[in-house]
């Protein structure tokens, strides 16, 4: 687990996104999406980056009548750069476990303002500027405006400013040129492999398989999944000490822990660990249950244990988590340049997914899901119907329910969203009672039972009786 802080006076390699990219997608709907990218900066260049962005988003490609467009939101300040997780993604005897890592830049956890910068954090700035953004525009954050004010227009919307027109040559920008591109074939032969060994600790299990097989050409496919869209709210408030804990730990091992947490209960339920990024939603992961080796007829169940599990785990430390579920076709996909692309899943349930979270966040609900969810798992937890609810990038109103841990065993319960009411449907405990004259049936059982341990034989056994 690693971390480092400092400067970011030029954009991210990933400022743009390709469009229907999950990582920065807000909006819109399969084939055509509108997506916002956000990037971080301080220092001289601003306008170099305001420059680039602005060029960017005034691009627009038509593909059989189908418009793709851009929103670009900038800010600036120190970010934080981590490497965490570090958790076997597997624990099959018949395969070699590879510990998955996670590398991401992000605000600095559990701070709401630079006292050495005088700024907010990069992310956050975003965060308040993303009503004020629409398709096709540039909006930078007050503190980005105020180191670009000199060379562009600039016109208030709402709490951020459009980018407008330049007012000045920029010759830093015209000269700018991209680094060179690693020299290949300069490393010995021992120092390629670690290398390779690093880089393969950083790819889902499922595309790592598939690239050292040979088929990379096959990745992309659509797939009926079940994604979880998690959010950590807690990780961006400001962490005051406590009775119980005085002494208030440093931020990143709060980000390691719960990377650790989603891990595990992800290896425990056979799911994919997709994803962890900080952008304008604060801290989030992704994961996802039905990628390739890891496919189950009961993806729902496993998924909605697995949230209710991960919520459970990080309450006890105070790490609160607001969990979005979502069932359906997504295309799961490796996307962007021969060299530099990333696997993602992008389609209507992940947006949904996203949007469910960000309702769980308003208090609706630590863990929320949609219908097809509901009708696959409702016999694993307690789900509770909430009222239709319009989301954003849904032509209606959705059927979303809150889900919470099943009841004790023999205790059912019927709730009404209106009132809230629960309603003992039975408290009767399930007695065991001893099977009478079925002494014969019982040595037939485990006869065959025993055979099949014993010599690998199968065979069928019916039973019938009175219901």
């Amino acid at each position: 687990m690693t971390a480092e802080e400092g400067c970011s006076p030029t954009p991210s390699d990933n400022t743009v996104v390709p469009p229907g990219t999950p990582k920065k997608i807000e909006e819109g709907n399969m084939p055509v999406r509108r997506g916002s990218a956000s990037s971080s900066g301080g220092g001289p260049g601003g306008g170099m980056q305001a420059a680039s962005a602005s060029e960017v988003a005034s691009r627009e490609s038509d593909l059989d009548d189908r418009t793709l467009s851009l929103k670009v939101m900038v800010g600036i300040g120190r970010v934080c750069v981590f490497r965490v997780g570090g958790v076997e993604e597997t624990c099959r005897t018949d395969e070699v476990a590879v510990p998955r890592w996670e590398f991401l830049v992000g605000d600095k956890p559990h701070e709401h303002y630079d006292e050495l910068m005088k700024l907010r954090p990069p992310m956050q700035q975003i965060a308040s500027i993303e009503d004020s953004s629409a398709a096709g525009t540039v909006v930078v954050s007050s503190e980005t405006a105020e180191a670009v004010e000199d060379s562009f227009e600039l016109l208030e919307v709402g709490q951020g400013f459009q980018v407008g027109a330049l007012t000045r040559k920029l010759e830093a920008f015209q000269e700018t040129h991209g680094l060179p591109g690693a020299s290949t074939g300069t490393r010995g032969h021992a120092s390629q492999t670690r290398v390779a060994t690093i880089l393969r600790a950083h790819l889902p299990d499922c595309v790592r398989d598939r690239i050292e097989a040979g088929h990379a050409d096959f990745i992309n496919e659509v797939r009926r999944l079940t994604v979880l869209f998690l959010g950590f709210p807690s990780l961006t408030e400001p962490k005051r000490p406590t009775p119980e804990h005085p002494e208030v730990a440093g931020g990143v091992g709060d980000v390691q822990r719960v990377v650790e947490v989603v891990q595990r209960h992800m290896r425990q339920y056979d799911g994919s660990f997709l994803q962890f990024r900080c952008d304008e939603k604060g801290f989030l992961a992704i994961c996802a249950f039905g990628l390739p080796g890891r496919t189950h007829h009961q993806r729902p169940v496993r998924a909605v244990r697995a949230a209710l599990k991960i919520v459970d785990n990080l309450k006890e430390d105070g790490t609160q988590t607001c969990v979005g579920i979502t069932t359906g076709d997504l295309l799961c996909a490796c996307v962007g340049s021969p060299a530099r692309s990333e696997y993602t899943v992008f389609g209507d349930p992940i947006n949904m997914s996203a949007r469910l979270m960000c309702k769980a966040k308003k208090g609706m609900g630590s863990v929320l899901c949609d219908q097809k969810t509901y009708d696959r798992a409702k016999a694993t937890a307690k789900f509770v119907a909430l009222d239709p609810m319009q989301v954003k990038g849904s032509p209606g109103p959705v059927l979303v329910y809150k889900v919470e841990p099943m009841a004790p065993r023999g205790t059912a319960f019927a709730r009404n969203s209106s009132d809230e009411v629960e309603v003992p449907l039975t408290c009767r405990t399930v007695v065991r009672k001893p099977l009478v004259e079925r002494d014969d049936v019982m040595e037939m059982m485990w006869s065959r039972i025993s055979g099949m341990m014993r010599e690998h034989q199968g065979g069928v056994v019916l039973i019938e009786g009175a219901a």
